[in-house]
C-alpha cells in the first residue's frame, strides 16, 4: 500500500508540474463556414494512470485465475492510457434550425490501451421546427441508444465502465428519431420514438466463439430481419430541493434472424430481442442521487462486461440453441445506485462520488435448466483432466479453461475530483469488482484498481 501511495503521489505531482510549466493552450472557438453554419471545435485530453490487482486498470470484472493466460494477472500491476482523448465538432445553423455533432477518439481497436486508430463515436443532425415551448424535432445520424444516463464513475469518460452501470458501455447506433420538447413552468417533457439499427445489441457483436463451438448445437450467426425501434419518455421536473430532477422510462427492440444447427443443416428462426429501462436523478442542494434499472431479453449487447483484453468477450451471447434445435434468449438485469457531492458552494472546487452497481445473467448457455448438453460448460468443470492444471490449493483446482461467460458481476466505486482550473480536472478513484463465472458459479473473484485521471478540456 505504501508503494501504491508513493506511486500515485508521484503521478499527481507530475500532473501539477505539467499544468504549471507546460500548459496546453485552449484554442476552442466558433468559426462561420459556408451556408451560415457556425462550427465549434472542442474536446479533451484524457489520461488514466494507476495500479490494478486481478483486473485491467479500467474494467468491470475480476479475472478468474482459471481462465487461460490469466494466471499472472493476480499480481498488482501499473498501466495507463490516453486512447480516450476525444475531439468533437458542434454545428449550428440558426436560420435553418439545424444543429449537429461529430465526435471521435483514438481507441480504434478495442479495450483500453490497445487503440490503433481513430474511432467514430457520434455523428448526427437535429432539425428543430420551433423555438417556443412546443418544439418538434427530428434526428438523423449515429447517436446513443435509449436509456443510458451519465454515471459518476470516472470510467464513464472512456466507456469501459463498471458492472451494472448503463453508462459504462454506450452503444452508438444509426437511427432516425422524432420527438417533441414540451415546456411548462414546472415540467419539461421530451418524448421520442424512432427507428434504430440495434442488431449489435441483439447479439451479433456479442456472438462469441467460446459460446458456439460445439458443432451442431451452437448459434452460427445473428442478423437483423427488420428495423429496430425505440421509445423513450424523459421528464424534468422541479422539486424545490435545488436543480430540477429527471425521470425516464424507455423500451427498445429488434427482430433478428438466428442461424443455428450444424454446418450442413443450417436452420433459421426469427427472434425478438428487447430491453426495458428506467431511472431517476434527484439533486438535493449540493448532493445528487441517481439510480437506474434495466431488464434485457436477448439483447446482451446492452449488458457488456469488459475484462482482460485478448481473451474474448465474457458477456453471454444473446441467443443460443440446444440439441432439441430450440432457440433460447439470454436474460439479464442490471442496476446501479450512485451519489455525488459538489463542494463548490463551500468554496472548494471538489466533487466526491460513490456507488454500487450489479449485472446478473440468467437462462444463458450452460446455466441451470439449460438442456444444451453439447455446448455447455461441463467440459470445463473442475476435475476434467483434458485441461492442464495451473494452480492447486487444498480445496480447489483451477483448470486452464478457454473462457467462460460471467454469471454476475458487481462493482463498488468511490472517487474525488479536483477542478484545478475551469479547463483542467484531476481525479482519484478506487474500484472493486466481485465476479462469478459460469464454469464455477459458486466461486467469487475479487479485484481492485486505484487510478488517477487527468483531463484538460478545450
Amino acid at each position: 500500500m505504501r508503494k501504491l501511495f508513493l506511486l500515485l503521489t508521484a503521478v499527481f505531482a507530475v500532473f501539477l508540474l505539467s499544468a504549471v510549466f507546460a500548459p496546453i493552450p485552449a484554442i476552442a472557438g466558433t468559426v462561420t463556414i459556408a451556408g451560415n453554419t457556425n462550427l465549434t471545435i472542442g474536446g479533451f485530453i484524457l489520461g488514466y494512470y494507476g495500479e490494478s490487482s486481478n483486473q485491467n486498470l479500467i474494467s468491470s470484472q475480476a479475472n478468474n485465475p482459471g481462465i487461460v493466460n490469466t494466471a499472472t494477472s493476480n499480481s498488482t500491476k501499473f498501466s495507463g492510457t490516453l486512447d480516450f482523448t476525444r475531439l468533437w465538432l458542434n454545428l449550428d445553423n440558426k436560420p435553418e434550425g439545424i444543429t449537429g455533432y461529430v465526435s471521435a477518439d483514438f481507441n480504434g481497436s478495442g479495450p483500453q490501451g490497445t487503440g490503433e486508430g481513430i474511432r467514430l463515436r457520434r455523428a448526427y443532425l437535429i432539425k428543430s421546427f420551433d423555438e417556443s415551448n412546443f418544439t418538434p424535432w427530428i434526428e438523423i445520424g449515429q447517436d446513443y441508444n435509449l436509456g443510458q444516463p451519465v454515471g459518476f464513475s470516472f470510467t464513464a469518460y472512456q466507456n469501459a465502465g463498471l458492472a451494472g452501470d448503463e453508462a459504462s458501455v454506450p452503444i452508438w447506433v444509426p437511427q432516425i428519431m422524432v420527438g417533441t420538447k414540451i415546456k411548462t413552468a414546472e415540467v419539461t417533457l421530451n418524448p421520442e420514438i424512432g427507428l434504430m439499427d440495434i442488431q449489435g445489441e441483439s447479439g451479433s457483436d456479442n456472438y462469441t466463439e467460446f459460446m458456439s463451438n460445439a458443432g451442431d448445437s451452437g448459434v452460427q450467426s445473428i442478423s437483423a430481419s427488420a428495423p429496430g425501434f425505440g421509445v423513450k419518455l424523459p421528464v424534468d421536473f422541479k422539486t424545490g430541493f435545488g436543480a430540477p430532477a429527471s425521470l425516464y422510462g424507455a423500451f427498445e427492440g429488434q427482430y433478428v434472424n438466428v442461424s443455428y444447427g450444424s454446418s450442413t443443416a443450417v436452420l433459421k428462426k426469427t427472434e425478438f430481442g428487447w430491453a426495458a429501462s428506467g431511472g431517476i436523478s434527484i439533486p438535493v442542494s449540493f448532493v445528487t442521487f441517481m439510480g437506474d434499472i434495466q431488464y434485457t431479453h436477448g439483447m446482451t449487447g446492452l449488458n457488456t462486461v469488459l475484462g482482460q483484453e485478448n481473451l474474448g468477450n465474457y458477456t453471454p451471447e444473446a441467443f443460443w440453441s440446444n440439441t432439441g434445435n430450440n432457440v433460447n434468449a439470454t436474460k439479464a438485469i442490471q442496476w446501479d445506485a450512485q451519489a455525488k457531492i459538489n463542494l463548490a458552494q463551500f468554496g472548494a472546487p471538489v466533487n466526491i462520488a460513490g456507488g454500487y452497481s450489479k449485472v446478473s445473467f440468467s437462462n444463458y448457455n450452460g446455466a441451470e435448466g439449460a438442456t444444451n448438453l453439447a455446448d455447455n460448460y461441463t467440459a470445463w468443470s473442475k476435475g476434467n483432466t483434458s485441461y492442464q492444471t495451473i494452480s492447486t490449493t487444498p480445496t480447489i483446482t483451477y483448470m486452464s479453461y478457454d473462457a467462460s461467460p460471467i454469471r454476475n458481476s458487481s462493482s463498488i466505486f468511490a472517487n474525488i475530483g479536483w477542478n484545478v482550473t475551469k479547463s483542467m480536472m484531476l481525479g482519484l478513484e478506487w474500484d472493486n469488482n466481485l465476479t462469478s463465472y459460469a464454469v464455477d458459479p459458486g466461486a467469487y473473484f475479487h479485484s481492485n484498481a486505484v487510478y488517477m485521471i487527468g483531463m484538460y478540456s478545450f
